[in-house]
């Protein structure tokens, strides 16, 4: 959780940002509440009758994805987390995440069945909003049964799908993807995507 001060901070420096390259990415309404380990951020609008939890990294600006539908709901989903063990507090007091426990909890809380072929054709192909939703989709679930298309991304013709799959594939950590993973590495025209699987490629090695 970011004290005020930073979240402020990083606020302004959004606002600031967005006024030095002349673009409307950031809106004004949000107030940065959290930071995970990618540098993506917890918002929650200050303004206007909701009061979501938005997930807004700023690499995908300006689609964003509601999280949490407010801060009662982020509260119990993260009791539930450390109630699962996966969350932890390391040795010098930080908190250490089990990122395949986090994505099966996810899994189990959803409605409905997803359809992973249609996920993945977003991930490699679809307009910037589906893109944004399908990875956040992925990076958050996880899913096992993905592993086969992601390989196949892994080795199309999609710059993003590649991009993508090489991360997911270390991310899910299935002993399959080790191979592609490994000529991916070695092979792949972009210096990337080759480190991006070189990194993956220790994930399911280890």
């Amino acid at each position: 959780m970011l004290p005020l001060d930073v979240g402020l901070s990083k606020w302004n420096q959004a606002i600031e940002g967005d006024k030095r390259a002349r673009q409307s990415l950031w809106n004004p309404a949000w107030l940065p509440l959290f930071q995970d380990d990618r540098g993506a951020l917890r918002v929650v609008p200050v303004s206007g009758n909701s009061g979501s939890i938005l997930f807004a990294d700023f690499v995908e600006l300006p689609e964003t994805v509601m999280e949490f539908s407010d801060l009662g709901d982020m509260a119990a989903t993260l009791l539930k987390r450390w109630q699962a063990g996966a969350y932890r507090q390391g040795d010098h007091g930080d908190v250490l995440e089990d990122p395949r426990k986090v994505a099966a909890l996810f899994r189990e809380g959803d409605f409905a069945p997803v359809v992973i072929d249609t996920v993945l054709r977003d991930l490699a192909d679809g307009s910037p909003e589906a893109q944004t939703q399908a990875l956040v989709r992925m990076r958050t679930r996880l899913y096992p049964d993905a592993v086969a298309g992601l390989i196949r991304l892994l080795k199309g013709g999609s710059y993003q799908g590649r991009l993508y799959a090489a991360e997911l594939l270390g991310d899910i950590g299935d002993r399959a993807a080790i191979g592609p993973l490994r000529n991916s590495a070695e092979h792949d025209p972009d210096p990337l995507i080759r480190g991006m699987a070189a990194r993956s490629l220790k994930m399911p090695e280890a």
